[in-house]
């Protein structure tokens, strides 16, 4: 996202951010259940000149484990950048963190929900389902390699 308003919690954390911010977020897929992202920003303009350090830099990793099956466990990890901005003496808290993740929780809870009892083969694929079209594609390319191998 190019020339976005910057996230209040941005510009409060960070002084050299601009109000307007160029944002992106990469994600990797790692069968079966594990994704590892890195998003970013800073001040409009400077991703297209290749900048993409010294604003906000966060990897997260998201790692979803079945528990049964149609429920999962989500655990969730995030370094950031803040520190190297911040003097010894800031006090950090994990509470806006743990909000966001909570939102993907609540997120794919409600996707379990309307998924219950359907026939996911009558989904369509438009093009922000790029991800989980990919993913379904690799998981399901895996279980065929794991049961040929098997039998």
């Amino acid at each position: 996202m190019r020339d976005a308003d910057a996230p209040a919690t941005w510009r409060k954390r960070y002084k050299n951010l601009n109000d307007k911010v160029d944002r992106w977020a990469d994600f990797e897929y790692v069968a079966p259940s594990v994704i590892m992202q890195y998003s970013g920003g800073v001040s409009a303009g400077e991703y297209d000149a290749g900048i993409r350090e010294g604003g906000h830099n966060v990897r997260t990793l998201h790692a979803i484990t079945p528990e049964t099956e149609r429920s999962c466990f989500y655990f969730f990890n995030k370094a950031d950048g803040y520190a190297k901005f911040e003097g010894p003496d800031t006090v950090r808290t994990w509470a806006s963190t743990t909000d966001v993740f909570k939102e993907d929780a609540f997120m794919l809870e409600q996707q379990q929900l309307r998924l219950n009892n359907y026939d996911t083969d009558k989904l369509l694929n438009i093009n922000t389902d790029v991800a989980r079209v990919r993913m379904i594609r690799a998981l399901n390319d895996r279980l065929r390699r794991e049961q040929a191998a098997v039998g």
